[in-house]
């Protein structure tokens, strides 16, 4: 009980909705615990006030069900179902809010992994236009080499048979020059 009157102290001075709504909140439940309704209906008055401005934590929403039983201790039955009301309306929006959550959070992951096959189908068709763009490459580029090589054996011919005429051309003058010189 000490701990959570210096709580309460200290979000007094540095207040922060969210602390100060779960300060009061446990406190109000120490004191109904205790049957000290007075003391847990004015603690859990104080929560009540800041309600709107905390996130809607699962267990927030207790605070309408400890009003309730509060409320019912003290015998104030009227306030005592107005609050269990109140309980209910928010337990089920907030439900319904995890539940679409839930759905929300289903699609994504459905989503996630249609994504992911398509992934893999574009990459398996990235993978055969990429095989077939290698094999027209390196067949293009052995014809170049076989052009290549059939250029230079061309050449090659032709200076062999152009060395054969400088020789032949030049035994017969050789062969000329020695039958005049006879």
């Amino acid at each position: 009980m000490n701990a959570f009157r210096k709580a309460e102290t200290y979000h007094t001075e540095r207040p922060k909705s969210s602390d100060q709504f779960t300060t009061w909140l446990s406190l109000g439940e120490v004191h109904y615990y205790l049957e000290q309704y007075d003391e847990a209906l004015k603690t859990g008055r104080k929560a009540e006030a800041i309600y709107d401005e905390v996130s809607l934590l699962p267990d927030h929403y207790e605070l309408f069900d400890l009003l309730s039983k509060i409320c019912h201790s003290k015998e104030n039955h009227e306030e005592a179902y107005q609050y269990s009301q109140q309980y209910v309306t928010v337990n089920k929006s907030f439900l319904t809010a995890q539940e679409e959550i839930l759905r929300v959070k289903d699609q994504y992951k459905m989503e996630v992994l249609t994504a992911g096959f398509f992934q893999e189908i574009r990459s398996e068709e990235a993978k055969r236009k990429l095989k077939l763009y290698l094999i027209v490459c390196s067949a293009f580029f052995l014809i170049v080499l076989f052009v290549r090589h059939l250029r230079w054996l061309n050449i090659k011919k032709a200076v062999s048979q152009e060395i054969k005429k400088i020789e032949s051309f030049i035994f017969f003058r050789f062969f000329f020059s020695l039958i005049k010189s006879f």
